[in-house]
């Protein structure tokens, strides 16, 4: 599902109970609560808070690898900068992988994330080219494989969630129902 800016915010306005703008009258007020803005407010924070958080089948993923471009960093160490409008990365697929590789978080306090990063460290514990290790940091992607050669590990697919800007929002119909109580207080900042 594809929203305009103006269609979620008229799905919103519905949602929190208020009627539809009328076009045949004009009412002017010059005190008082913006509410269109204070909607819009509260949209966007949703929205943003649904790509980051929300459970896959409510979210549209996307396919970024032929946005990404390798860099080698290390021997066995690529790495690419992600495109400003990737929110979260979800898995990433190699030519050469047997399975698509999930992406532990680079920043992660978790012990066994912070073990496989030190792993990655010394070229012979190093995640196998059959087998590479993702890792997100920030905003790099980093893919740890063996230093077999010079050319960089070929993606297949990076599946990621994508923020698709301020006017446009995408994401799968059944999300409509993490939309916070119909009933206007919890709609509003």
């Amino acid at each position: 599902m594809t929203l305009t800016h103006t269609q979620m915010l008229a799905l919103w306005r519905r949602a929190a109970g208020m009627e539809e703008s009328r076009s045949d009258c004009s009412i002017e007020q010059f005190e008082g609560l913006d509410l269109d803005a204070a909607l819009a407010t509260a949209m966007r924070q949703w929205y943003l808070r649904l790509l980051d958080t929300a459970d896959l089948r409510h979210l549209v993923i996307t396919d970024i690898s032929s946005r990404l471009s390798l860099t080698r960093t290390a021997p066995g160490v690529w790495q690419a900068q992600l495109p400003v409008d990737v929110r979260r990365v979800l898995t990433v697929e190699t030519a050469s992988a047997l399975c698509p590789l999930s992406v532990i978080d680079g920043a992660s306090d978790k012990p066994e994330h912070q073990r496989s990063l030190a792993l990655q460290a010394n070229p012979f514990s190093r995640a196998g080219s059959l087998c590479p290790l993702a890792s997100l940091t920030a905003d790099v992607l980093t893919i740890y494989c063996m230093p077999d050669s010079e050319t960089p590990p070929s993606l297949r697919r990076v599946a990621a969630v994508i923020d698709p800007g301020d006017e446009i929002y995408e994401f799968n119909e059944s999300a409509l129902g993490l939309l916070p109580n119909p009933i206007n207080k919890d709609l509003l900042p």
